[in-house]
């Protein structure tokens, strides 16, 4: 039984590990692209 409920915790652990790591690489990807992005005028009407 306890090897079962330790197995679950790590698993989840892990997924919640693995999605932020990517969520990370995802965000710093998007704020890169909108700081290298030229400003234009019509982006603000």
């Amino acid at each position: 039984f306890w090897v079962h409920l330790v197995m679950c915790y790590i698993c989840t652990w892990w997924t919640c590990y693995v999605l932020f790591k990517e969520y990370e690489i995802i965000s710093a990807m998007r704020l890169r692209f909108l700081a290298s992005e030229k400003r234009r005028p019509d982006q603000f009407t």
